[in-house]
């Protein structure tokens, strides 16, 4: 690919983040939008993360699944599934980076939380295990989800996005 260095005009809100990751751009392809590719070799950004909001799951495990939820904070995972005796489990993660490499993992601590009824919750959380992410891409993504009731091993797809956030 022969590659141009950004200016302010060729990529208005995103020229800080091609600056700060040095990225090799080419007016052929709308970088800007898709894959930044880092001319460093270190491996590339999803420059719009906010796609990778929605339902995902994988097609082996009916009924379970995540929530990925990504914020100017971070991002915010959520696991619905059993635990190991068959009731339902609901699980959520620390917030996590606000910005994903494909190929390079994310590591989140999960929790659920504990106590409390439906007209009184209560908002103790415990440690319940980890979840390890690595996307591949803005719509595919492995899992490793392992604590008190296991470890499962998840190939991941989106399921859904939102209406209206930038795609990939």
């Amino acid at each position: 690919m022969d590659c141009i260095a950004p200016t302010k005009g060729d990529c208005a809100g995103y020229y800080d983040k091609l600056q700060a990751i040095k990225v090799c751009w080419s007016p052929a392809t709308d970088a800007c939008k898709n894959l930044l590719t880092s001319a460093s070799g270190g491996g590339s950004i999803i420059s719009t993360p906010q796609s990778v909001t929605g339902l995902w799951y994988d097609q082996k495990y009916s009924g379970s699944g995540f929530n990925f939820q990504m914020s100017g904070s971070g991002l915010l995972v959520t696991y619905f599934g059993w635990d190991a005796t068959g009731n339902r489990m609901w699980l959520i993660s620390d917030i996590g980076p606000a910005s994903i490499t494909p190929g390079t993992s994310i590591a989140l601590n999960m929790s659920y939380t504990v106590g409390g009824t439906f007209n009184n919750p209560m908002h103790n959380a415990a440690q319940w295990g980890n979840l390890i992410l690595n996307f591949s891409n803005c719509h595919a993504a492995t899992a490793t989800l392992s604590g008190k009731d296991g470890t499962q091993y998840l190939n991941l797809q989106q399921l859904s996005g939102v209406v209206g956030l930038p795609s990939c």
